[in-house]
């Protein structure tokens, strides 16, 4: 069963289109030729007729010429014979000498007679003496305007072997008496003149009445008679002054002949030409067929990557790939075979067949690996397998192996052609599988039908490998899932798989009206074990925990592991503490159990628990659920010593507790709010981030700042304030990127909030959030011994770990973490407020600022310089090129909205510096330059310009700002300069010589007056 492409109706429509565009050609040319051979035929007719009324023309004209001739002849003899003095004829001696003479220079003139005045005898002849009447008078008939000449009858003379023409001319006296006549007879053959061309028949001469006088045919006068071929065309020209007409006539045959002279030719470039047009014909209609069997192809390769890419399983490729195969490249077959596991064989696992007894052959088809077993060996698949490359397009004649097989299977006879495919997974070396597609016809596998073959093996290679790497990625996202819901370690649920429990754990109890216990347990006597036994003991410990607990709990109760050694436990559907009671101990048992260590070694531990009871507390929230149980876990690990269980339920008073203050109060209604102060770069001018701080908002709607609310919180507060502060952060921080504003948000963090829940409590709030943790920086407060501990930089560094930033808050403030500053792994220090605030008063801490600008820039961190408050403050650090800025002068802190506002502000680039304190941080920045460089290498100065104070850029920010000072102000600066650049000059000479006394004496001398004349200033401004 012959198969073949079926195109689209758009497709048959180009075919089509293409096919009518060459016929029509085709036609054009036909009709354009059929146009010409018209205008041929009307041309050589009118052609014919020219020449035939040329011909007729000149015949009349000839005619009439030599009859008019013949008449002057006669009229010659007339004058001779006739003697008009005695109006007598001469003698007929002299007739007969003069006759003789004339006649041999004319021919024409066979015979001459006289007649009497009747003309109806003849008195004379040249030829026979007679006077028999021989023409009765009126049967000559006059010529019109020529009455004297007369014209007889034609008649055909048998002894001249010619038409005789009879003619006579009147003799007249000087009275006009008629005389007598003299008549000559006139042989038309005599007419020699008479030329045709060769398209004309015949030329007809007839009388007025219609009858044929005489015929001109082939060179001579025929008579009358002479049968002549049927004319197609004739032209009438009549002879002048005579009652004749001269017919030009020709033939079909002419027409014929002169047209198929001409059109025979154009034929032959006709038929070449459409032989030409049916040759372009073929080959374009060929060449579509091939575009479109390209589109076909290109458009089956289409089919064939979305069918597959929506398959699930191999399984539905191998088939959706073999079918599409088949029904769209004309093949008759499509099969697909993979290795057998531990196996020789090669099994068809999918194909498609344009008969089911041929599918049914294919599918009985066994393919080896092992090329000693024939024929199943040395079948192309097999091929293709082993040498790991297309194989084909061969035949039965071919191949042995094929034959065969075909001699075993008689459905397969039909195969004429087949073509393998190894089929590769991308960075694979052994084929997956092998496409196989059989063919009924030898040319049938074209190069661009394989070319599309190998794309679809290779794109069922890609194909396979997206499933394989999508399950794979299923498995590692249920594994990531698993792990991000999951402690690695235990194998336990973690803490966001327990915030997720939690929700819906108290929506259970509410629709039950049963207890939840939020149970919170922490290890006793776990850090012993590391230290004593080491890490790993630790964590044999937990790991045995992780096994032990859930087999201690119901099946409907939940246990998490928060991190370190630190347990949380939901138990639900308890319809009294007496349930509770009895899993709480069943849980101080299983904790109490010996734990066998890998070294051999057993260890014992012991728990502290805390318990918070739902809806016994007012709270319906999973944090404050936690955070009560995390305060009874406090009472519990505090009062050891006084509990009669390992656990204590939240509320249980053991000693009697302090109570909850009013900004606790405050944080545990929600009432925190998180205001935002921004910081600038100094030299863009430019909010590149902000610092994100707490603000408490009392029911009377007063602020609380920082220093009202902090001292009443403890130190489990601070952790909760930082979360919470930082949470808002994350959540605030895409607004502004919506706004175009791309910040980075700083948030404090107490040192004693820093522990291994810390940071599992932060990694999860970096996974939740969609802000890069680059642009999170926590300030560590400086003066905490908490950096001093060797715990410090390990949970610093694993911090730093999660991709956040760390900065150092408030250095100055304290000098114990300066001895450890080098090892902790920060990227940003924020120089303590205390030293900027008051530098209006204090300029001289600008040279601590120097020195902490050299620290910052020697560790390699940021630094951010607090308590910008006032203008000239911010321009005196904005002089030191202090990077990041932070203050009053530049913002004061502000929420959400308000900061929205003063980020759409366009930034203000004043020149600096604007104040005397900018003019004394520039010339302390200007001494620092110059004795660096000096103590470096003295010959990097040139002295004579450094003597000089007016080329100092200080210079001219003295005369801008000293006002009525200038003066003073010059001469000191001057004397400055004088003694560096002499001081320069001895180093110079002796380079041993680093006395600084009398220029650091100058400098101070110089800022003293500075800052004196701006005491001054702001004293009288204070007057006002």
């Amino acid at each position: 069963m012959k198969k073949s492409i079926s195109y689209s109706a758009n497709d048959r429509n180009i075919l089509w289109g293409a096919t009518a565009f060459f016929v029509v050609l085709a036609l054009i040319v036909i009709s354009m030729t059929y146009w010409n051979a018209e205008n041929l035929q009307k041309s050589i007719k009118s052609h014919f007729h020219d020449q035939a009324e040329l011909v007729a023309e000149r015949t009349a004209n000839a005619v009439a010429f030599n009859i008019n001739s013949h008449f002057d002849d006669l009229e010659f003899f007339a004058q001779t014979f006739f003697s008009r003095k005695t109006g007598q004829f001469l003698p007929n001696k002299k007739f007969l000498s003069v006759f003789t003479s004339f006649q041999r220079s004319h021919p024409t003139i066979i015979a001459i007679n006289i007649q009497d005045s009747s003309g109806n005898r003849i008195l004379w002849s040249s030829t026979k003496q007679s006077t028999n009447p021989i023409t009765l008078g009126n049967q000559f008939s006059p010529l019109p305007g020529h009455p004297n000449r007369f014209l007889g009858e034609v008649r055909y003379s048998h002894r001249n072997q010619a038409w005789v023409l009879t003619m006579r001319q009147r003799i007249l006296d000087k009275q006009g008496t008629v005389q007598g006549f003299i008549g000559s007879p006139f042989v038309l053959s005599a007419l020699r003149i008479i030329h045709t061309l060769p398209n004309i028949q015949a030329i007809v001469v007839t009388n007025p009445h219609g009858q044929v006088v005489s015929v001109w045919k082939n060179g001579q006068w025929m008579p009358p008679n002479t049968p002549l071929s049927p004319s197609v065309g004739e032209v009438i020209v009549p002879v002048l002054d005579y009652p004749w007409e001269v017919h030009a006539q020709w033939t079909a045959s002419a027409l014929n002949h002169a047209f198929w002279s001409v059109e025979r030719v154009r034929l032959a470039i006709l038929l070449g030409f459409l032989f030409l047009i049916a040759g372009m014909g073929i080959l374009t209609r060929r060449l579509l067929q091939r575009l479109l069997r390209l589109k076909h192809y290109q458009a089956a390769a289409v089919i064939a990557q979305h069918e597959l890419l929506h398959q699930k399983e191999p399984q539905g490729m191998f088939q959706q790939l073999v079918e599409i195969i088949v029904e769209q490249t004309e093949a008759i077959a499509a099969y697909i075979v993979v290795p057998e596991v531990d196996s020789e064989w090669l099994r068809v696992v999918a194909a498609s067949a344009d008969t089911p007894d041929l599918l049914r052959a294919i599918n009985a088809l066994t393919p080896s690996r092992d090329p000693a077993h024939f024929p199943y060996g040395n079948m192309l698949p097999s091929l293709a397998f082993r040498e790991k490359k297309p194989q084909g397009p061969v035949g039965p004649t071919q191949s042995p192996a094929m034959r065969a097989v075909q001699q075993q299977q008689a459905s397969l006879s039909r195969i004429q052609s087949i073509m393998a495919y190894p089929v590769f997974l991308p960075n694979e070396q052994e084929p997956t599988a092998v496409l196989v597609i059989n063919s009924h016809s030898h040319r049938h596998f074209t190069l661009p039908l394989q070319q599309l073959l190998g794309q679809l093996s290779g794109t069922l290679g890609l194909t396979l490998m997206q499933w394989r790497n999508k399950n794979e990625l299923i498995e590692k996202n249920d594994e990531l899932k698993k792990i991000a819901r999951h402690d690695g370690l235990t194998g336990l649920p973690n803490r966001r798989f327990l915030e997720n429990q939690m929700e819906k754990a108290i929506a259970r109890a509410e629709r039950h009206n049963r207890l939840l216990a939020v149970c919170m347990m922490d290890l006793d006597g776990f850090k012993p074990v590391n230290d004593t036994y080491g890490h790993q003991a630790g964590d044999e410990v937990l790991v045995a925990l992780g096994k032990r607990l859930p087999e201690a709990l119901r099946k409907s109760d939940f246990v998490a592991r928060l991190g370190g050694d630190e347990f949380v436990m939901l138990l639900e559907d308890l319809e009294d503490l007496d349930a509770l009671f009895q899993i709480l101990k069943k849980i101080e048992e299983t904790i109490a159990a010996p734990i066998p260590l890998s070294s051999g070694e057993t260890v014992q531990i012991r728990a502290s628990m805390g318990v918070a009871i739902y809806p016994f507390e007012d709270t319906d929230t999973e944090d404050q659920l936690l955070r009560l149980a995390d305060q009874a876990l406090y009472e519990s690990k505090t009062h050891k010593a006084d509990r009669e269980h390992f656990w204590v339920l939240f509320g249980e008073e053991i000693h009697q507790s302090a109570p909850r203050t009013p900004a606790q109060h405050l944080l545990d209604a929600k009432a925190l709010e998180v205001w935002y102060q921004p910081i600038m770069d100094s030299q863009t001018r430019r909010v590149v981030g902000v610092e994100a701080l707490a603000r408490l908002r009392d029911t009377e709607g007063t602020l609380w700042p920082p220093a009202k609310f902090l001292p009443q919180l403890q130190d489990v507060d601070f952790f909760d304030l930082s979360k919470k502060v930082l949470t808002q952060a994350l959540a605030d921080l895409p607004i502004l990127d919506a706004q175009g504003c791309r910040l980075w948000a700083s948030v404090n963090i107490d040192p004693v909030s820093i522990s291994e829940d810390c940071i599992t409590c932060l990694r999860e709030m970096i996974a939740q959030g969609s802000v890069d943790p680059s642009r999170i920086t926590l300030e560590i407060l400086e003066g905490s011994n908490f950096l001093e501990q060797q715990a410090a930089l390990e949970h610093l560094s694993e911090m730093k770990a999660l991709g956040v930033h760390l900065a150092l808050d408030d250095v100055g403030s304290a000098y114990s973490s300066l001895l450890r500053l080098k090892d902790l792994p920060i990227d940003e220090i924020k120089l303590d407020q205390g030293f900027i605030r008051t530098l209006g008063n204090r300029p001289q801490d600008l040279h601590f600022v120097a020195a902490i600008q050299d620290l910052a820039a020697g560790l390699g961190v940021n630094l951010v310089v607090e308590g910008v408050e006032t203008e000239d403050i911010l321009d005196a650090v904005t002089v030191m090129s202090v990077p990041l800025l932070q203050g009053y002068a530049i913002a004061k802190p502000m929420p959400l909205a308000e900061l929205q506002t003063f980020l759409g502000r366009a930034p203000i680039h004043p020149s600096h510096p604007n104040s005397l304190l900018g003019l004394y941080a520039k010339q302390l920045v200007h001494h620092n330059v110059l004795k660096k460089a000096i103590h470096q290498d003295p010959r990097l100065v040139d002295y004579t310009t450094l003597l000089d104070a007016i080329s100092c850029p200080v210079h001219a920010d003295i005369q801008r700002l000293g006002a009525d000072n200038v003066g003073l102000l010059d001469e000191l600066h001057q004397e400055y300069h004088r003694a560096i650049a002499v001081l320069g000059a001895q180093m110079i000479a002796s380079p041993a010589t680093n006395d600084w006394t009398d220029v650091e004496h100058a400098q101070e001398t110089l800022e003293q007056a500075i800052m004196g004349i701006c005491c001054k200033r702001k004293q009288a401004q204070n007057r006002r």
